[in-house]
């Protein structure tokens, strides 16, 4: 109790927060690169079904617009690998949500990319889609055990009859206005090829994870994967979610559609 009461309200030194407030840290999207092309995705606007075309014909008669990639002229990833199914971006025309990436533009400038991936025409093949949770779904099943290898239980009380009982009740309604986080870095990661090396300037709180999950995805050695992580600008909550831009730096041996 003694050592927690020591730490407990005393001032902390953020050590990082004078680059921060001054403008002198140097986020992912900030490295100096050359030859950088510039990606942006193009997201289901469905919940459930296939991908029965891509026509990148519009995107393509654009100024700046290098290549189209979707699911039959991605790079192969690593079908073997560890990772979540989200991670396996253009692997396959099955789309299992909306918003799901099913193509992307690269292109020389950010500007030209996004206004690529507004151009480009898909085609669905649509399928019934389930995204409602009801307590009377056939589905509904409890876990055999749960994360701490408990057995999994579900218990219901009477809600209604000990509001009924309560020798005090409070009935009320809080409510609280819309909040707009504003992180200090964006979602960007630019991936640099030389050879068979791979170096990621990402905005990273597992940076040696990270570089496991990429050495497996790409089929890579784990020592040739490096990421480069100075400062995160903003971790859990609006950060948390995959990032939309990417831009990779093009290299003699690396692929220039954005591997």
């Amino acid at each position: 109790m003694t050592t927690i009461s020591r730490c407990v309200g005393a001032p902390v030194t953020r050590v990082d927060g004078l680059d921060k407030v001054t403008g002198a840290a140097r986020y992912a999207y900030e490295f100096p690169t050359r030859d950088v092309s510039y990606v942006w995705p193009v997201q289901a606007t469905i919940a459930r079904g296939r991908v029965t075309e891509v026509d990148p014909a519009p995107a393509l008669a654009l100024p700046g617009v290098l290549t189209v990639l979707d699911h039959t002229n991605a790079p192969r990833l690593n079908a073997e690998a560890e990772a979540s199914a989200d991670l396996f971006v253009l692997q396959s025309p099955q789309v299992a949500y909306h918003g799901q990436i099913v193509a992307a533009v690269v292109a020389t400038s950010l500007e030209a990319a996004r206004e690529g991936a507004a151009a480009v025409r898909v085609g669905y093949e649509r399928e019934p889609h389930d995204v409602v949770l009801r307590a009377d779904d056939e589905r509904l099943e409890i876990a055999e055990t749960v994360t701490d290898g408990s057995p999994g239980l579900v218990e219901r009380g009477d809600a209604d009859g000990a509001w009924a009982t309560a020798p005090v009740r409070v009935d009320a309604t809080y409510t609280t206005p819309v909040e707009h986080p504003s992180p200090m870095e964006p979602h960007a990661t630019i991936a640099v090829w030389d050879e068979d090396r791979l170096t990621l300037f990402n905005s990273d709180q597992g940076p040696y994870m990270s570089a496991q999950l990429m050495s497996a995805l790409f089929g890579i050695e784990l020592g040739a994967v490096e990421v480069v992580a100075e400062y995160i600008g903003g971790g859990s909550g609006p950060r948390a979610f995959r990032a939309r831009r990417r831009c990779w730096r093009r290299s003699p041996r690396g692929p220039s559609n954005g591997r």
